[in-house]
């Protein structure tokens, strides 16, 4: 399983997620693949058309079910996503890196049994909802 963090984390906690699982997981950021400035769609086309990968994405970024036409290719697209709530941009950088950490066992196992196109809440208090 890939696991794909938007441009609304921080690319270091990516990377430390990566190491500290890559022998069973991939944990990228958009700036591994893309562009900074590359647009949602453009994206989350990207890995919807990836068939070597099951990717999952986690994002802050919940205007993508705002933009009608975000939400359409993010549903056609079927990628699992993790919607971090408000409360977790307001947390200093070590916070949501400590709550990362405490988050990614659950994150796995949850993922895993996550079907097609799902959507989930993950509040600040790593709770998936």
């Amino acid at each position: 399983m890939r696991f794909f963090l938007d441009n609304n984390m921080s690319p270091k906690i990516a990377k430390a997620l990566h190491e500290l699982c890559k022998e069973q997981n991939h944990v990228v950021c958009l700036r591994d693949m893309f562009s900074p400035a590359t647009p949602d769609v453009e994206w989350i086309s990207a890995l919807s058309e990836d068939q070597e990968n099951e990717w999952v994405v986690i994002t802050l970024d919940r205007k993508i079910r705002r933009n009608p036409h975000e939400e359409e290719v993010w549903r056609e697209a079927g990628l699992p996503t993790y919607f971090l709530t408000k409360g977790w941009s307001k947390l200093r950088f070590w916070d949501q890196a400590r709550n990362f950490v405490k988050l990614w066992p659950s994150l796995l196992e949850h993922a895993a049994r996550a079907e097609e196109g799902s959507s989930y809440r993950v509040t600040q208090n790593c709770k998936i909802e």
